[in-house]
């Protein structure tokens, strides 16, 4: 009997009960990541709005940020979006939080989501939870009620962080109530790809690439001030104005898009079979080829897809970023304080690319953490241990995936340096920035590739241990991004490996740091075959 007759056939399941077991299910299995995304996100926004208003604390200050950034040209425009009420210190924290929430909102929805839905039922355990009584929908119905909570948990933090620096309830209610509407949007879309994908990573790829395209929807929207703004979650986020002329049907308009897309999810969740996608993924070949017989070989056709993914990413992000540098040198020339912003130097184009670098450099760290991550997946899956039945060695099948995520690492980063080279050469008309900025790219690979390592190696000692590895992550990416906002001391800043590189091609890379990174790496990559080695697969 299939899973879907089996619901059917069981009236006895009501739908209230189910999703009560599933709440409390879900607060056991998933409220670290839940506690951490919230006061990950609040505090770190409260540390953004506290440093911004203690710069800018006067008027004369704000108003000299708002003629830079106002005077910003249809380049800036697609990267930053279009600057609403910079006039304030609350228009000045959302434009400077801004780039960071747009990809860490969406993300936390994202992986919520799919941690409590697409990751439990590939694992088998939501099967056996649904084999009591339990309904086909209590287990969207539950995460989708957690996700909701967080966000509105987070919403109230961002309020009580604007409040006590002067900002009116009702324009920091605005904004917060924006901020939480994006991310429920993209949980929906989560929830719906959810029930389209058999896999986790086609929930992940399915929402980052609805991202990109709001990206892309919102940057030109914004350029060519026509209605592609309007088909962009981030473009409605944007008109919310909540520091400029207010206008709240923007958020109820996402919310209702929102709700829409979760009747959608239920509705294909409704007529498809536990453990199953709608869109059915193709079979593979009946033999193994030559390539997937050995352990490296084996672990590249795995890879093959994140490589492929993050790679495009790249080279997204160093294209289109590459090709506005004349643009962000002219807007910032005549503007001191927004010189600082950009971490200053005598050459304010090169201050740009070296933030640029370092946003294709946490792309390549992206890459490597869910590289990482992807091994750990063969254990959780159950897969492993028939790998591991035959002649393939537990050392020989780490050191597989181990090669094959440096080998994807640096796919991804000849990927983002060439584009970022390409755009950086074209618009300054300077063929020799090409071979500059791919070096400045690759100068940041052995410090990602310590973060991988360490994802490695807390996996190998107790696989539920790897999300600190992410969190290491985000840890280097808030410090890469905010570290000179945020004026953290010099100790906090020295912790990431980037950090130890410099601030390339603004300065010449550590020759030190980059030896030191590799050191730590071959390091951790001894740690990881003594702790596998030593544990039990799975491990309890």
């Amino acid at each position: 009997m299939s899973a879907r007759t089996a619901t059917v056939d069981a009236p006895d399941r009501p739908l209230r009960g189910g999703t009560r077991i599933m709440l409390t299910t879900h607060w056991r299995s998933g409220r670290r990541a839940l506690l951490i995304w919230v006061i990950a996100m609040v505090g770190l926004f409260a540390a953004t709005a506290w440093s911004l208003d203690s710069v800018y604390d006067t008027p004369a200050k704000i108003a000299e940020y708002a003629a830079g950034v106002s005077g910003a040209d249809s380049s800036t425009l697609a990267i930053n979006g279009t600057a609403y009420g910079v006039d304030n210190i609350g228009g000045v924290i959302a434009y400077e939080f801004g780039f960071m929430s747009a990809i860490a909102v969406p993300l936390m929805g994202v992986l919520l989501i799919a941690r409590w839905t697409r990751r439990e039922e590939e694992s088998g355990r939501l099967e056996m939870i649904r084999a009591g009584v339990v309904s086909r929908r209590a287990p969207l119905a539950a995460a989708l009620i957690w996700t909701t909570a967080a966000f509105a948990v987070m919403a109230v933090g961002y309020v009580l962080s604007l409040v006590p620096i002067g900002i009116s309830w009702a324009d920091a209610t605005a904004y917060a109530l924006s901020q939480a509407a994006l991310g429920l949007w993209f949980a929906a879309i989560a929830a719906l790809a959810a029930q389209a994908a058999e896999r986790t990573r086609g929930v992940y790829a399915a929402s980052i690439g609805v991202l990109a395209l709001a990206f892309v929807l919102r940057g030109v929207g914004d350029v060519e001030d026509n209605f592609l703004t309007w088909l962009s979650p981030l473009g409605w986020t944007e008109e919310t104005r909540a520091f400029a002329d207010t206008r709240w049907w923007p958020i109820a308009l996402t919310l209702a898009l929102a709700a829409l897309i979760i009747v959608a999810a239920f509705v294909v969740l409704e007529r498809r079979d536990l453990g199953s996608g709608v869109l059915v993924a193709r079979p593979g070949a009946p033999t193994a080829g030559a390539l997937v017989r050995n352990s490296f070989g084996l672990a590249a056709r795995m890879h093959r897809n994140i490589v492929l993914g993050w790679a495009v990413v790249a080279v997204l992000v160093g294209g289109s970023f590459g090709s506005v540098i004349d643009a962000i040198e002219d807007v910032a020339s005549d503007n001191d304080t927004l010189q600082d912003v950009m971490a200053g130097g005598s050459d304010q184009a090169d201050a740009f690319v070296a933030f640029v670098v370092m946003i294709v450099a946490l792309v390549i760290g992206g890459y490597a953490m869910e590289g990482a991550s992807r091994i750990s997946e063969e254990e959780r899956g159950g897969r492993l241990e028939p790998v591991l039945a035959g002649s393939l060695g537990r050392l020989r099948w780490l050191l597989g995936h181990g090669i094959a995520i440096c080998v994807g690492a640096v796919v991804v980063t000849l990927a983002g340096g060439a584009a970022l080279g390409a755009g950086v050469a074209a618009s300054e008309s300077d063929g020799s920035q090409f071979g500059r900025m791919l070096g400045a790219t690759f100068a940041y690979l052995p410090a990602m590739l310590v973060l991988a390592a360490l994802a490695v190696l807390l996996y190998a000692a107790k696989p539920s241990l790897q999300p600190i590895g992410w969190a290491a992550y985000a840890y280097v990416a808030v410090v890469a991004i905010l570290g000179d906002t945020l004026r953290l001391p010099d100790w906090a800043m020295n912790i990431s490996p980037m950090n130890w590189v410099g601030r390339v091609p603004t300065e010449s890379a550590e020759t030190w740091a980059l030896v030191v990174a590799l050191v730590v790496v071959c390091a951790f990559a001894a740690a990881s075959a003594l702790a596998l080695r030593g544990r039990d697969i799975p491990s309890t």
